[in-house]
Order: structure tokens, then C-alpha cells, then sequence
């Protein structure tokens, strides 16, 4: 159904010529198309633009020659009318063109009024060329320029600040366009002030095409005043080129008073000891004005130390202080490290002997969009060596529904960056949670057998209330009857019987006949044998048959016997 409908929409727009409706974009100098779809061949119609300067004109398939300010910049198809192409070509675009309106007057039917159809609009751009960027350091301001674009340029600035190396943009700047007579395009100058900068951007942006073109340029400080980006454990070299020869100088760490080197008179005088070896200065060139000094050995320590020259050139004048310089140490992250860990789906990142604090970010590509996005949870935690002073880093992100994940490691003062990518196996998460059901099912199903087989085991034991813990004792036939002789003994007599004397004859002849009787039945016989069913069998219970037991061992021993009573 939906298909459908989509297909009626199409056919509708088709027909009616509101498929051609659209903003066409042009380059000045060049060409475009102005494309026109009719369902027929109709019997009159014409092109003209919004200010009704006709193009072409047809009527019953004949042209009508009217006055066309297009004339030899306009053509038309006329072998594809048949097929209902009414499309034009418009050359040599100029500047004017730009927002001009062109459409069609269709008449399909000679009792019905003519309409309009295919209508378009012409944006047309120029690009800017020649641009030009020069920093004027008397005046502290840089200019941009640039010429033949079209329409008039937005010009913007930005600046990174020698200070913070951070990017600003720069909103003071003076912008002045001028639009050529003759050709319509435009050129521009733009000027802006730079001062603490250490580079400016010119960057010219066309609405119309949406094209952007930029020009960068360095800005460099006086040689006595500069930031000087120095590895630790390295050298740096403090310059300083003086117009010449100085009478004396020294160089000195701003805020303290600590001299590096000392020369008066062509004569090097001590420095302080805190330098004492890490410095070179170089004596030849002094006679040149040249009395710039190398700093070895460079630590973390150092990093933002401002250093510079006191110099006196005529005694009658005072010393003064030049060629400052300032100091931004730092040293790269070493051994980059990024794990995953499945079964807490987080990644984590961590390096180490870096210098400034590391900035540590986070990317991740979406398993379902495949986008890059950038990752905001992480949890970063800084450590600072107390002997070194460098530092080691550790960072962790959540990576749920992420493809692979990238940690990215930015050091503000070398402006270097590290970074490592791994690819996250969703495949490995499950056969780990897989090989721990494999090895738990197993094991608790061993455990429950174990215990079954125990219970079962433990059922078929006899179970003695009086002796838990005791086997039973299997009697001779003689010792069974004695033990009954003495169970009746201890046993009171009935209260309707009179008591019954007790025959050891009698008790034997019936040990002896059970005993014939039960070696006549092999049934008896092979429970008989088997533990535990002994004295069931017998029919004598197992508290007698211990009695029993210890009687006879008492006969044996009068210890015993003494036990016994």
C-alpha cells in the first residue's frame, strides 16, 4: 500500500512539473541546466525569467522570435520535445544571474489557460583567490586579503595564545569589502591585532558555495622574549643576540637569586652552584653580540622557569634586561597499555613517564551505527613519580555497545599525541561466561551424586539406638543361650503366670534345633552371612547379644568382671 502511494506522489510530480522545482547553484563563468519534464508535447509554451524577459517561445510546434537578453548564452533541446524535455542550458554565468528566476508557461490544452511549471532559482558564487596573509610587527596587527569571489566574503580570525597555546577566536578584527564595477565579485581586506599571539588564521568563508579557504602564519616573538619547548633530559638553548659587544652581563632565573654564569671584562666569573655543570655559554662569539647560553640536563623542575641576561653596555648607563626567555618542559608517555575486560565490559588505558599531566580521551565506535563517538564516563586517575615528578596514568571507560575503542593520550606542552585502538570481541565475553557454566554444571552435578549415593549408602547401615557406633557381634549358639538364661532371669514375671523354671538342657536343645533348622533354610543361611542382618536373623537383640559379650570376656579376666559389675 505504501509503495503504492509513493508511486502516485512520484507520478503527480511528474506530471504537474514539481519535480523541476529546485535551487539550482552555479560557479560564475560556467553553465547550468534548467531541466523542464512535461507528460507531453504541448501546443504553446515559453520560457522567461521573474522579470518576464522571454527565452523561447513555441506555439504548434513553430518558434516565435521575440527579443531574448539570453540571446547566445541560452540553448534548447528541440530534438527532445517529442519525449516531453522541455529543459534549457543557460552559459556564461555571471555575478547578475545570482537569485534570478526562471519558468515555464504550458498550455497542454488549447480550451484551457496556459500554466506555470518548472520553476528554479540560480544561486550563483564565485571562489576567492589570491589570498594573503602578512603580520606587521611594528604595529602588531595582521592583514588578510584576498580578491574575485562572489558574494561578498565572511571573513573570521583565530589565534593561538603564546601563553596557554590555546586557541582563541579573535573578535576585534576590521573587515572591508569592495565590489568590482565591471565583473560584480568582490575583494576584501580584514585586519586584526595579534599581540600575545604565537600564530594568527585568516579563514574566508562563501555562503553561497559553502567553501572555506584559510592561510595560517606563525607569529615569531623578539629572540629575547619566547617560549622555549625543551624534552627532559635533554639540552635547550637560551638566545640572545645583543646589537653588540657588552661591557658585562649575567644571566639570571627570574624571581630568585641565582646567577648561571657571570662575565665581566672578558673574564667569566663563578655561577651558582644550583647550575653549577648544566650550562655552556660560548665565549667566542661574545665579541659578536652572540652571548646565548645552552641549559643541559633539562627535569620537570625546570618547566616554566623564566630566564634572562642583565647586560650593560657603557658605564654610564645602567644595565639593562633583555633576551627573556621561559621555559615549557615535557616529556613523552612510554608504554601505552589498553585491555579490555569482558565479563566488567570496560576498557582501560594507562602509560607512564609522562610530563606535563597527561590529557586522556576516549573514542568509541558504535557496533549498531558504526559512528565515532566520543566517550564522556571515563574515570582517569594521575600519580606524580615524587623523585622524577613525571607522571603515569590510569583511565577507564564502560564500552557497552561499542565495536572498538580508542584512548588517546595529548600532551599540552609537546602538543603530541599517542593513541591505541583494540578491537572488542563480543564473542570472547560469552565463551568466557560458556567455559564457567562448563565447569560449574559439571561440578555441582559430581556433588550431587556424591551426596545420593552417600544418602543411599547410609540407609542400608543398621541403625542401633543403644550403639550408633558399634558393629554388631555375632554369638556362638551356647553364648546366645546363656544370654537368654539371663535376660529371663532379669526379666519380671508375668501377673497372670506362674513362673517357669529354667532347664539349661532345654536351652540348648532349642539352640541346637534352631541352629538344624536354620542350616536347613538357605535363605536364612545367605542372610545369615551378609552384614548388618545378623542379628535379625537370630531373633536375639543386639543389647543382649554385647551383655553376652562381656560376660564371657569377665569369665576370661576378673578385671573384666569387676567392669562388668
Amino acid at each position: 500500500m505504501s509503495s503504492t502511494i509513493l508511486l502516485i506522489v512520484l507520478l503527480s510530480a511528474h506530471i504537474t512539473g514539481l519535480i523541476s522545482e529546485q535551487l539550482l547553484k552555479a560557479t560564475v563563468g560556467g553553465s547550468v541546466l534548467f531541466p523542464c519534464s512535461l507528460p507531453g508535447y504541448p501546443p504553446t509554451f515559453y520560457w522567461q525569467d521573474g522579470e518576464r524577459n522571454v527565452l523561447f517561445h513555441w506555439k504548434d510546434g513553430d518558434e516565435i522570435k521575440e527579443p531574448n537578453k539570453y540571446k547566445n548564452r541560452s540553448e534548447i533541446f528541440r530534438s527532445e520535445f517529442s519525449s516531453g524535455n522541455f529543459s534549457f542550458r543557460l552559459d556564461n554565468i555571471s555575478p547578475e544571474d545570482n537569485n534570478t528566476t526562471f519558468f515555464a508557461y504550458v498550455k497542454l490544452d488549447k480550451q484551457k489557460l496556459s500554466e506555470e511549471r518548472c520553476r528554479s532559482r540560480l544561486q550563483v558564487s564565485a571562489p576567492y583567490q589570491h589570498l594573503v596573509l602578512t603580520v606587521n610587527h611594528t604595529t602588531n596587527s595582521a592583514t588578510c586579503s584576498a580578491r574575485g569571489g562572489y558574494p561578498a566574503a565572511q571573513v573570521s580570525w583565530k589565534g593561538l595564545n603564546r601563553s596557554s597555546d590555546e586557541q582563541q577566536d579573535l573578535q576585534d578584527a576590521e573587515t572591508s569589502p569592495q565590489e568590482d564595477p565591471t565583473e560584480k565579485t568582490f575583494s576584501f581586506t580584514s585586519s586584526v591585532n595579534v599581540t600575545g599571539l604565537k600564530s594568527v588564521t585568516c579563514i574566508v568563508y562563501n555562503r553561497h558555495s559553502h567553501e572555506s579557504i584559510t592561510e595560517t602564519k606563525k607569529i615569531p616573538g623578539l629572540i629575547s622574549e619566547q617560549l622555549l619547548r625543551a624534552a627532559v633530559g635533554g639540552s635547550v638553548l637560551i638566545p640572545c643576540s645583543l646589537p653588540g659587544n657588552p661591557l658585562r652581563f649575567y644571566w639570571q632565573e627570574d624571581q630568585s637569586p641565582y646567577l648561571l654564569c657571570h662575565w665581566d671584562g672578558g673574564k667569566t666569573l663563578p655561577g651558582c652552584d644550583k647550575y653549577n655543570g648544566r650550562f655552556q655559554v660560548f665565549t667566542s662569539e661574545f665579541s659578536s653580540g652572540n652571548i646565548s647560553i645552552r641549559l643541559d640536563n633539562i627535569s620537570p623542575e625546570d618547566d616554566k622557569k623564566t630566564f634572562f641576561a642583565y647586560v650593560k653596555f657603557d658605564e654610564q648607563i645602567q644595565s639593562e634586561r633583555r633576551c627573556e626567555s621561559t621555559l615549557q618542559v615535557s616529556a613523552p608517555y612510554q608504554d601505552l597499555v589498553l585491555t579490555v575486560n569482558h565479563t566488567t565490559n570496560s576498557a582501560a588505558c594507562r602509560a607512564r613517564g609522562g610530563y606535563p599531566a597527561a590529557q586522556v580521551s576516549w573514542k568509541g565506535l558504535n557496533r549498531s551505527s558504526d559512528e565515532e563517538q566520543d566517550l564522556q564516563d571515563a574515570e582517569t586517575s594521575l600519580q606524580q613519580d615524587p623523585t622524577e615528578k613525571t607522571f603515569s596514568f590510569t583511565s577507564s571507560v564502560n564500552i557497552t555497545g561499542l565495536k572498538s575503542v580508542t584512548c588517546i593520550v595529548y600532551n599540552p606542552h609537546s602538543h603530541e599525541t599517542v593513541k591505541r585502538t583494540v578491537e572488542i570481541d563480543t564473542a570472547a565475553g560469552e565463551n568466557k561466561k560458556i567455559n564457567v557454566a562448563a565447569i560449574a554444571v559439571p561440578f555441582v552435578l559430581v556433588i550431587l551424586v556424591g551426596a545420593v549415593l552417600f544418602y543411599l549408602w547410609y540407609k542400608r547401615q543398621p541403625q542401633d539406638p543403644d550403639l550408633p557406633n558399634q558393629s554388631p557381634i555375632e554369638l556362638h549358639p551356647q553364648d546366645r543361650a546363656q544370654a537368654e538364661d539371663q535376660d529371663q532371669s532379669r526379666a519380671p514375671d508375668p501377673p497372670s503366670e506362674p513362673p517357669i523354671e529354667y532347664d539349661p538342657h532345654d536351652g540348648a536343645e532349642g539352640e541346637d534345633a534352631d541352629a538344624a533348622e536354620t542350616a536347613q533354610d538357605p535363605v536364612q543361611e545367605e542372610a545369615a552371612d551378609a552384614p548388618g542382618e545378623t542379628a535379625s536373623l537370630t531373633g536375639t537383640p543386639v543389647g543382649i547379644r554385647h551383655r553376652t559379650k562381656l560376660s564371657e570376656d569377665a569369665a576370661a579376666s576378673p578385671e573384666k568382671e569387676n567392669l562388668l559389675k
